[in-house]
């Protein structure tokens, strides 16, 4: 898989080639807004705040299935 910002990598997945492209492709797709977004250049910090997005979605989905209110390790 390549993604973008100079970083590739191989990947493998029970769930198949596909599925890891779809996931690379959304991953990608917060990077450039997040990278649209920002001032900064820094493909560290661009990954750190779109990883925090995706996570934050990931959150509030399930707090809206009532699944998680938290999920701090402690």
């Amino acid at each position: 898989m390549r993604l973008r910002y100079g970083y590739a990598s191989r990947v493998a997945s029970e769930r198949g080639a596909e599925y890891i492209e779809a996931v690379a492709a959304y991953v990608e797709q917060k990077l450039r807004a997040r990278a649209q977004a920002s001032k900064t250049v820094s493909p560290a910090r661009l990954a750190i705040m779109a990883a925090l997005e995706i996570a934050d979605e990931l959150f509030e989905r399930d707090r809206q299935n009532g699944k998680v209110e938290t999920r701090r390790e402690s």
